[in-house]
């Protein structure tokens, strides 16, 4: 990883549709409805966010695939887990399709994991996720690497630090590029402690 404030990070928010996608299969209501007829923007995938520049995804739900390829992002470095409930995670073989080259083994590409501790004992507990991340290590597809409260996590000039949220399991990153900061939080906000002062510049 190497130091580069100077480079331009920009979120992309891949998907804001929380649980529950819009639209949402086997749904006739009128929301839904529109969503099919219309297309673009009122659609919306499974919650996850990209950062350009440094190459940071965060979460996988179950439609990640088809997100990356909206946005015509084909290389993935970085994966952030906010926590493990299945509308943020269960897309996560979509590092199969990013990564392996079945034909040409050696060809493979491979991406970091960062998962904060009581994150990564969660994937112990729940659905398998655990398992499924020891098989993408043993394909060399993945290196999972395990992060502490607070601890600063650079990646290409920007620093990572994951927090615990007020509901159990969730976590928040506070991201800093220089002097400027941001908070993501990509789930339940109840009960929020507001980690960042708040300042006038909203850019990053």
């Amino acid at each position: 990883m190497t130091d580069s404030s100077s480079k331009r990070v920009e979120f992309l928010f891949l998907g804001t549709g929380g649980a529950e996608t819009t639209p949402r299969a086997g749904c006739l209501c009128h929301v839904c409805q529109e969503a099919r007829r219309k297309g673009g923007r009122f659609v919306r995938n499974g919650p996850s966010l990209f950062l350009k520049g440094p190459s940071v995804l965060f979460d996988t739900p179950e439609d990640i695939g088809l997100s990356l390829e909206r946005e015509k992002i084909h290389r993935v470095r970085n994966l952030v887990y906010t926590h493990w409930h299945p509308d943020h995670t269960m897309g996560c073989r979509v590092l199969e399709q990013l990564n392996m080259d079945w034909l040409k083994p050696r060809a493979r590409k491979v991406t970091n994991v960062w998962l904060p501790g009581w994150v990564r004992r969660d994937f112990h507990k729940h659905l398998g996720l655990e398992s499924h991340f020891q098989h993408f290590e043993k394909l060399g597809i993945a290196k999972v690497r395990e992060i502490s409260e607070g601890e600063a996590l650079h990646i290409d000039g920007l620093t990572l630090r994951a927090f615990h949220m007020a509901q159990p399991g969730l976590t928040s990153f506070l991201l800093r590029r220089g002097r400027r900061r941001a908070l993501l939080a990509l789930d339940d906000t109840r009960g929020w402690r507001d980690l960042v002062p708040s300042s006038p510049n909203r850019t990053f």
